[in-house]
């Protein structure tokens, strides 16, 4: 850069949080500065020609104060640690296969209760830990399909796709996984998924459709995306553009819906 500069040169910085947020008047600014340079004698080439442009650590200075001004941490608030069930469940004399279908249905109703949406893989994974049991066989399989079974005709729980839910569910709230939680996104409700990339798309203020699905992976937890990870996310991307609460604009930045007529509170 400083022997471009000492020949003349000049070098025009767009800051890429400008770029993305504000794409339009980032574009005015450049088209703006090339026609300067194209207009100016070529004597006044050097650093005289054009306005005085903001140094990257007056971007940075800038950019921190908007970020200080609405919240350190866009997701504060809107991200909860993953909260597992952990209570001991003492059988007495049974052994877990032995228990009947309504009683095994109201041990996963207190599972579900927790952790809803909740994989059925990791429903049955808490059972068996807290029965204090290192592997589910053939016939502990048999009695947990008799207590979902029971559980779904009572509504004591529901159950979409692998997914349990609460009877009476909450709005889906983005939950961060920790070590005692699956960290793989199969185990992820893709309503879980779908509601972290729209609160991306939210407040990342634009990115490409693969930028928002890394960010909204690493609201999991997960820092590195697999392709089977990014399949799953993919679908629920897929998923929010077809409910339109995304939209992809003319150059391939996301962002969330406005909502319709019929969605805003108080409309008929």
């Amino acid at each position: 850069q400083g022997v471009l500069e000492r020949m003349g040169w000049r070098v025009y910085r767009i800051w890429s949080t400008d770029w993305y947020r504000n794409r339009r008047d980032a574009e005015q600014r450049l088209l703006q500065a090339v026609k300067q340079a194209a207009s100016a004698p070529l004597a006044q080439t050097g650093a005289s020609a054009l306005p005085p442009l903001r140094t990257k650590s007056e971007m940075i200075d800038a950019d921190a104060t908007r970020e200080t001004t609405k919240s350190s941490d866009p997701y504060e608030g809107r991200v909860e640690p993953y909260d597992c069930y952990a209570e001991p469940i003492e059988l007495g004399s049974l052994e877990l296969h032995e228990v009947e279908a309504q009683q095994m249905a109201r041990y996963l109703k207190a599972i579900v209760d927790i952790e809803s949406p909740v994989h059925t893989d990791e429903v049955l994974r808490r059972l068996r830990e807290a029965c204090g049991i290192s592997r589910a066989g053939r016939r502990i399989r048999e009695a947990f399909a008799a207590g979902l079974g029971h559980g779904r005709d009572q509504a004591m729980f529901s159950q979409h796709s692998s997914f349990l839910w609460r009877a009476q569910e909450r709005p889906v709230v983005i939950r961060k996984r920790d070590s005692d939680a699956s960290p793989s996104s199969v185990h992820f409700a893709p309503e879980e998924i779908a509601e972290a990339i729209c609160l991306v798309a939210e407040v990342s203020f634009g990115g490409s459709p693969p930028d928002v699905i890394n960010r909204a992976a690493k609201l999991f937890g997960i820092q590195s995306v697999s392709k089977v990870t990014a399949t799953d996310f993919q679908k629920a991307f897929d998923a929010a553009l077809v409910a339109k609460r995304i939209r992809v604009d003319e150059d391939g930045l996301v962002h969330p819906c406005e909502p319709t007529h019929d969605e805003l509170p108080g409309s008929a």
